[in-house]
């Protein structure tokens, strides 16, 4: 797995993007990119800054294989299933991270690209094609390559709105409030991701206390909380104007109907679209004229 913070030369990220190593230096003079000087005046960049420049950059690798990623031209989502059930399926992890690093949003990375794999996956297990172990396996490395890319995500900017994520009580998969917090970071906001399995009074009780712009549930697994405790978040969210977004394959509209959720997602590219209207929104308030 990438390490982010490792730092690299102006020559070494001049090579991945195919620019003049003078232009890496111009970059960083003009403060296009973050970098450091070493003791003896040399500039070093932060592999995570590079990757930040080139997504937002609108740039492209030319040589992707300098920085340790792999080529993902000819890869495809069958190719990313495929190493997922395969004998070492580690691979997996540096697919994704050279498929983000490549400029592939979140969203698009979570819609076209794991889902279908994890789905594969899954219903290998339940056909017979593939073990408990297996899947476990593919799981715990899809987990790993979440962690590498949120460890990649920058940091969100002083005064950006906050979020939560979370999956409720009885919910136990890591998964998809992973995918939510990688696509509501690269949106704009500052994440709290709360896990599985949250109670949802202790949710409660953390959108009183910091009223957050947007809390996104998801719903894995048929939930069991009532509709009492559900109204009560619903009520809390509104009180506190957090936008409470929901989403996940065991949603249904009496959930959503009790809730009272400002919006029912499904997919990742919805929650996208409606993180980013949240954070203009929060930036438009931000810069109006007070008094």
């Amino acid at each position: 797995m990438q390490r982010y913070d490792r730092s690299l030369s102006p020559s070494q990220l001049s090579r991945a993007l195919g620019v003049g190593e003078s232009t890496i230096k111009r970059w960083i003079d003009q403060g296009r990119i973050p970098a450091e000087k070493t003791p003896g005046g040399h500039r070093r960049i932060r592999l995570s800054d590079a990757v930040d420049l080139m997504r937002r950059g609108g740039l492209s690798w030319v040589n992707a294989a300098a920085l340790g990623f792999s080529p993902c031209d000819e890869a495809s989502p069958a190719t990313l299933t495929a190493l997922l059930c395969s004998p070492q399926p580690d691979a997996a992890v540096g697919l994704v991270h050279s498929l983000y690093a490549s400029g592939l949003g979140a969203a698009e990375l979570a819609d076209q690209w794991i889902a279908p794999a994890m789905h594969h996956v899954g219903h290998g297990w339940a056909a017979g094609s593939v073990t408990i172990t297996e899947e476990h396996r593919a799981t715990a490395v899809m987990l790993r390559a979440m962690h590498g890319l949120l460890d990649a995500q920058p940091a969100p900017r002083a005064g950006a709105p906050r979020a939560f994520v979370a999956g409720l009580a009885q919910d136990p998969y890591l998964l998809a409030p992973l995918c939510a917090q990688l696509v509501v970071g690269e949106a704009g906001f500052a994440t709290t991701n709360y896990g599985p399995d949250t109670p949802p009074d202790s949710l409660l009780d953390a959108v009183r206390s910091e009223r957050p712009a947007l809390v996104a549930v998801s719903f894995s697994v048929p939930e069991t909380t009532g509709s009492r405790g559900r109204a009560a978040l619903g009520t809390a969210c509104r009180d506190a104007g957090s936008a409470l977004v929901v989403g996940g394959r065991a949603l249904r509209p009496d959930l959503v109907d009790d809730l009272c959720a400002t919006a029912w997602c499904r997919s990742m590219t919805e929650l996208d679209r409606i993180a980013r209207h949240l954070a203009a929104h929060a930036a438009a308030h931000d810069l109006a004229p007070t008094g």
